[in-house]
């Protein structure tokens, strides 16, 4: 049963309700230089109803991104944009931190301090508990919830980062304290950093959380295909159900939230958890090296991107307004990673990051100034106020080819421990294109006087017919293979849909055409990707996994024919191997294969 009533739950850690902040935090929007404009929001936690928190998270705003209503007070008062940052703060690799240092101690000095705020008061926009609570969307309408399933998984969870950081920051009392990133893809560091779990008391270590998978607290590594990003990293596309955003967003960002399991498995309480936040800063800097890649690489450049407004609280508790368009760099937002390079002062991020591809012949452009106020996307973006933020937003509409169905399950598949096959039904080939009519022979006239063009025979005898050959039947097979050079185009997908559960039921391995009694093996030529189930129970967002490759490799070495098709989930353990520990059930409504 899907369970979207996120607000009504209550904080699982110590009978927190991050929903709690009202009244007496009292923050109000503030307009802040960091590279971009920021907007009053008019609205204030003291004009809240009581027990506001408990409101349905469905209930908090109309579910698309089209600009809401301003407020009927305060309206948005723009200022320009502050000069770029020449001095950047470097987010680290965790594992490059050493332990007693000064960043590893002020990073444990101000959770601490987050989570005494939270315990002394739960409505502190500043704690520990309330921040995390935003990701469910459990402190009230005017801070929308995480965005996952759509286009703005990144671009909000950049902001929700960039803010929690600067409250972390405050809280430490180190103006150079940085959140650090765990990048478990490096060899030997697939394992939870040392320091997030050594020593293994919440009081001593602030970066420890009892509520994890056992497995992991005690220095177990993830298996190598749930850390695995380079796949994902060879996607040029950033939009579209297998482009980088919603891939990124699957594969390895659920992965590791569903193995690490606990209040990392829960959308509610992921924030709790110390490691969500080193976990993100990895995602975040993913989004940097798939644009380092080039090539087609861009980020959107649409106004329903660029324009899209979250709101969040800053380190003094104000409530401020941040647009998409704000995002696109990190260095406009002050920071790097430390494998990113440093850019100069006056970059601009949003020509670089968002430019469209460049022509044939490409022209050098210098930078240019970000755009003043009076420019016509930027201006709209800030005409509208959202008034009440939306749960989860939707996607932009986008054209595309309608798809065609190559194989379906019957509706209704229920997965839970082990191994569950699902056969699907192949869609009948195309018939075969008609044969030619017969045709009289065209022949050449004797030669004559040194002419050879060609002349129908008019003789008294029966004309010759040219028959042509009858076309070799449509296998099966050819239905599921692409050209290389149709493969982004025209891909073949593996989709879920209608995901349904209650709690975090684990990961599943999925297979394609595994035979009966070869071994799951996520290195052979069988393995389609993992399913890790996390938000799509509150989104109703599809998983989709990109079998193209896959299949051709499949029918080009003789593994399978193309006459039936099915697809095997196999539920892991921590070590990633087959479990058959029960575990709460899923419902997928529909599985498909289709060409996009």
């Amino acid at each position: 049963m899907k369970n979207n009533n996120l607000s009504a739950k209550p904080m699982s850690r110590r009978g927190f309700i991050a929903g709690a902040a009202v009244g007496s935090v009292g923050a109000v929007a503030a307009r802040e230089a960091i590279g971009q404009e920021f907007i009053d929001t008019g609205l204030s936690l003291d004009d809240l109803e009581g027990e506001w928190w408990l409101t349905n998270a469905d209930d908090f705003g109309t579910g698309t991104t089209e600009p809401l209503p301003p407020p009927e007070t305060n309206p948005p008062v723009v200022t320009p944009p502050s000069p770029f940052e020449e001095t950047l703060s470097i987010r680290r690799d965790i594992y490059s931190l050493p332990e007693g240092g000064r960043a590893l101690q002020s990073l444990r000095r101000g959770i601490a301090e987050m989570k005494r705020r939270s315990f002394a008061n739960p409505s502190d926009p500043t704690g520990w508990f309330f921040q995390a609570a935003i990701h469910a969307g459990q402190v009230g309408p005017q801070v929308q919830r995480c965005q996952h399933g759509n286009r703005f998984f990144l671009s909000w969870h950049r902001m929700y980062l960039y803010y929690f950081e600067r409250i972390l920051r405050a809280a430490s009392g180190d103006g150079s304290l940085t959140l650090p990133y765990w990048d478990y893809s490096i060899p030997g560091r697939a394992s939870l950093p040392p320091a997030t779990r050594i020593p293994a008391n919440e009081g001593q270590n602030p970066l420890y959380w009892p509520n994890r998978n056992l497995f992991y607290n005690r220095g177990g590594a993830l298996p190598q295909n749930i850390i695995e990003v380079e796949g994902t990293l060879r996607t040029t596309n950033f939009d579209g159900s297998i482009g980088f955003n919603n891939t990124l967003e699957s594969q390895p960002h659920n992965g590791v939230h569903g193995m690490i399991g606990g209040s990392m498995g829960l959308v509610a309480d992921a924030g709790q958890d110390p490691i969500f936040w080193l976990h993100h800063c990895n995602i975040d800097r993913q989004w940097n090296r798939w644009l380092s890649r080039g090539g087609p690489r861009r980020n959107p450049v649409d106004l329903d991107y660029l324009s899209q407004q979250f709101n969040f609280y800053t380190e003094t508790g104000q409530l401020v307004s941040i647009l998409g368009e704000d995002v696109l760099n990190t260095q406009t937002l002050g920071y790097r990673y430390d494998d990113d390079a440093a850019q100069p002062a006056g970059f601009d991020s949003f020509a670089l990051a968002s430019a469209p591809p460049p022509p044939p012949s490409p022209v050098p452009v210098a930078g240019f100034a970000a755009p003043p106020p009076s420019v016509a996307p930027v201006a709209m973006a800030f005409s509208a106020v959202a008034a009440e933020p939306q749960a989860f937003a939707a996607p932009a509409p986008v054209l595309r080819r309608a798809s065609a169905t190559l194989a379906q399950a019957a509706p209704g598949i229920r997965l839970g421990a082990g191994k569950t096959k699902v056969a699907l039904r192949v869609a009948a080939p195309p018939p075969p294109p008609p044969r030619p009519v017969a045709q009289a022979l065209v022949q050449p006239a004797p030669v004559v006087g040194g002419s050879g063009d060609p002349q129908v025979s008019f003789s008294q005898a029966a004309p010759q017919m040219a028959m042509a050959a009858p076309p070799a039947p449509i296998r099966s097979a050819d239905l599921f293979t692409t050209e290389p050079e149709a493969a982004e185009l025209s891909p073949v997908v593996l989709q879920l849909q209608e995901i349904d559960f209650e709690n975090a039921p684990g990961v599943f391995n999925i297979f394609v055409n595994l035979p009966d009694g070869t071994p799951p093996d996520p290195r052979g030529p069988y393995y389609a990707g993992y399913f890790a189930p996390f938000s799509q129970n509150q989104t109703g967002a599809a998983e989709s996994f990109d079998i193209t490759n896959l299949l051709n490799r499949q029918v080009a070495a003789g593994l399978w024919d193309g006459e039936e098709v099915d697809v095997q989930f196999i539920a892991i353990d921590p070590a990633g191997q087959v479990t058959t520990v029960v575990r709460d059930p899923i419902s997928i409504g529909q599985i498909r294969i289709i060409r996009e």
